[in-house]
């Protein structure tokens, strides 16, 4: 399980790849790069929503960071927000926050109310 979730059983691209990388493909299969029929539209536009996500999280700050301000971030060793970051997303008691504390709040009960699945119900 682990080395499947480390990718130890090898990487598989789609075939378009195996296409635009014809001078490469023995290299790749030498190096364990599998190919399987499919599109690379989807698999490029999923990396570059990875890619995407990464840059928000690298940007944006943690919640400690937000709640900085706050007494139970203060505790010694609390991170400050690096100077690049978004300094004006840390917490302060305003309108502001309240409006989307309540925003966040009223949209994770309402999310209560949908019928979803146990993902483990089969085992």
């Amino acid at each position: 399980m682990l080395q499947g979730m480390a990718g130890l059983n090898g990487v598989t691209l789609p075939e378009a790849y195996a296409i635009a990388l014809s001078d490469f493909r023995a290299a790749f299969q030498a190096a364990g790069v599998s190919f399987t029929y499919g599109g690379g539209t989807e698999f490029t536009s999923s990396w570059l929503w990875c890619l995407g996500a990464l840059a928000l999280v690298l940007a944006l700050p943690n919640t400690q960071q937000i709640l900085e301000r706050a007494k139970a971030a203060s505790e010694p060793g609390a991170v400050a927000i690096a100077w690049w970051r978004l300094r004006s997303l840390t917490w302060r008691p305003t309108t502001p926050w309240a409006i989307v504390t309540a925003a966040l709040s009223l949209a994770g009960i309402l999310a209560l109310a949908e019928v979803t699945e146990f993902l483990y119900f089969q085992f």
